[in-house]
């Protein structure tokens, strides 16, 4: 009998407290709230330019514009991977697409995707060609992949820049969303695109292509950003560091 007690007490306190998370989740979904960073870790870049970032399982891709090469890197011990030599040193935007490495030249207006053991260019594609008409970059920087499109930054000279989405035949493009002519590298989280511009700004953009929510990063100019499911990694090419963050939200009170 009063092992019966214990546990019927038991259950109603496991149910009261349900209750009351359950409570407080459901209050704070009508809430606002902004985002606070907190740095998880942070360290050196392995290169003297950090620029567009991308990652996989514990490795971040890293494109420096300053030696003109990109590196991956074991982000458990820091070790550098595997570096390799491109074609220009100003490489924008960096994504993985189908075990392959995606990359924007900005000198050239190209797109390229390298076979990462080979080091090879296995495709290129000119972003001027008239394919892409009437969404002519006169600049192209930030390139992600949401698991089916690619995404990348074009730049119009006069105009702001513009997020357009690759069809998955990568022979058209479509509008998005319009972005800050500073638009920088870009990412996806699974359910928001990032992207950083104007020094250490980094703006969320929702799936109307509208602006959302956005927070200050680390350091000083921001020049890469990335996702790992968990949590955002940021490239300074000021202080040639690399920040691994976390966002967390802060109910605005009433």
């Amino acid at each position: 009998m009063y092992i019966k007690k214990i546990l019927l007490i038991s259950v109603i306190l496991f149910y009261l407290t349900s209750c009351k998370n359950s409570s407080t989740e459901n209050q704070h979904l009508d809430k606002e709230y902004s985002y606070e960073v907190k740095i998880i870790d942070e360290f050196p870049s392995p290169g003297p330019g950090p620029n567009a970032l991308t990652y996989n399982s514990d490795y971040l891709w890293i494109s420096d514009s300053i030696d003109a090469k990109i590196y991956k890197l074991d982000v458990t011990n820091r070790e550098i991977i595997k570096e390799f030599a491109i074609q220009s040193s100003n490489i924008n935007g960096i994504t993985l697409k189908d075990n392959y490495l995606w990359y924007t030249d900005n000198d050239s207006i190209m797109l390229y995707k390298i076979d990462t053991n080979s080091e090879l260019i296995i495709e290129e594609i000119d972003l001027r060609s008239e394919v892409f008409v009437p969404i002519l970059p006169k600049s192209v920087s930030g390139l992600t992949f949401d698991g089916v499109n690619l995404y990348c930054i074009f730049g119009k000279l006069g105009w702001s820049s513009q997020i357009v989405r690759f069809n998955t035949t990568m022979d058209s493009t479509f509008f998005f969303a319009f972005v800050s002519s500073n638009a920088g590298d870009i990412t996806y989280d699974g359910e928001f695109f990032w992207i950083c511009w104007d020094k250490n700004y980094v703006e969320q953009i929702d799936h109307q292509g509208l602006p959302a929510k956005s927070f200050i990063a680390p350091g000083v100019r921001t020049t890469g950003i990335t996702y790992d499911e968990s949590y955002f990694w940021i490239a300074d090419d000021s202080l040639d560091y690399i920040y691994k963050i976390e966002l967390q939200k802060v109910y605005i009170q009433d």
